[in-house]
């Protein structure tokens, strides 16, 4: 079991990695946006249910371990790209990312303006590509993982 939930993992993991680097080469601010993320998930889903589907002789906790194990393990290796991509090899990105936000807030802007130049500032002033936030951010992401994990494992 421990084989394919490495395995699996490592090629979900390298996959996302490859495939938020082509969109990043050819247009980055696709990056910044929800068809990206709900996009990349399919990697996800998929080495899930093919690790899943290796170990389908085990009870279903098994199953479930195998397939939230290979979430986990994909998830870690794209955060820690994150944090490369955004630190090291383009910081400009997390401007091009509150650019992003602050454009989408305003085309559905809120009836309290007042509020609305407050959550502004706030996108503008944070940084949440640093080590804290993303790993705020992989520990929430594992929720949605158990999800996707439990779904696949029926």
């Amino acid at each position: 079991m421990k084989q394919y939930i490495f395995k699996y993992g490592i090629i979900a993991g390298l996959s996302v990695i490859a495939y938020t680097w082509l969109l990043y080469n050819i247009i980055k601010q696709t990056l910044f946006t929800p068809t990206y993320y709900v996009s990349s998930l399919i990697f996800y889903v998929v080495c899930m249910y093919l690790a899943a589907n290796k170990v389908k002789t085990a009870d279903f906790k098994g199953v479930l371990k195998t397939a939230f194990a290979v979430f986990l393990i994909a998830n870690c290796m794209y955060y820690i790209f994150d944090f490369i991509l955004y630190n090291y090899i383009d910081t400009s990105l997390a401007t091009g990312q509150a650019d992003a936000a602050i454009a989408y807030m305003r085309s559905n802007p809120n009836p309290d303006f007042g509020e609305q130049i407050k959550i502004e500032d706030n996108i503008r002033n944070n940084d949440i590509h640093n080590i804290s936030t993303l790993s705020y951010l992989l520990i929430r992401s594992a929720i949605g993982g158990f999800g996707l994990s439990v779904v696949i494992t029926y």
